[in-house]
């Protein structure tokens, strides 16, 4: 599903292949192309964590997504120990 990621002028790209963790515009979310529900969602990051403690977490939220959600969503992957996350955003 296409995304509309919000605009940021210190956007950067890069070339890391780790998590990514989508929220559509229907409120659906994927991790890495598979839907996945939040009580999930928490469950396969603490595995994930678990075999690689340095595991890195983009968030890719479409803009017109709210505000909660995407807080609910970041604080899920708090609770299950990720501890670095990358929101993407796209170039102006």
């Amino acid at each position: 599903m296409k995304l509309d990621l919000p605009k940021a002028e210190t956007s950067q790209t890069t070339e890391m292949k780790e998590m990514v963790l989508a929220v559509n515009p229907d409120n659906t979310i994927t991790l890495d192309g598979s839907p996945i529900d939040l009580i999930s969602l928490q469950q396969t990051l603490e595995e994930r964590i678990e075999a690689d403690a340095e595991a890195t977490l983009i968030l890719r939220a479409d803009e017109t997504v709210t505000h909660g959600t995407v807080v609910e969503v970041m604080d899920v992957a708090k609770k299950s120990g990720i501890v670095k996350l990358i929101i993407a955003t796209r170039e102006e």
